[in-house]
């Protein structure tokens, strides 16, 4: 009697516990579909190689060839997104606090292709 009721009581907690993983697993894989289908998720990288390459060739163009960019990309539950550039290069780093502003200044003013985008450049 007492075994048939552990065993009964080990099935129903294992079921509880499959179930519980199953239900994590498929809120995790489809939570980024309802955010963007893939056709608009293709269109947001391909305008985010867009924006880093203008971005690229303006330092290359003021003397910081070969830098190192880097965007973080915050997608907001309305499909909005924000990015936080970084941009690293030995000359820039050894450049005065009013040169790396005015640096980020002229780098925010490439205008971001991305509808709805909000783009920070992170303080060197």
């Amino acid at each position: 009697m007492k075994s048939t009721e552990i065993f009964s009581g080990t099935m129903a907690v294992m079921v509880l516990l499959t179930a519980m993983i199953v239900f994590c697993v498929f809120g995790t894989v489809l939570c980024p579909d309802r955010r963007l289908n893939k056709r608009e998720e293709l269109s947001c990288r391909a305008l985010e190689q867009e924006y880093e390459r203008q971005l690229r060739a303006l330092l290359e163009e003021k003397g910081y060839s070969n830098s190192g960019v880097m965007m973080n990309s915050i997608t907001q539950v309305d499909g909005d997104r924000s990015y936080i550039v970084t941009i690293h290069h030995k000359k820039i780093e050894a450049l005065d606090n009013e040169e790396k502003s005015a640096l980020a200044a002229e780098c925010r003013e490439i205008e971001v292709p991305i509808r709805n985008c909000s783009v920070y450049f992170r303080e060197y």
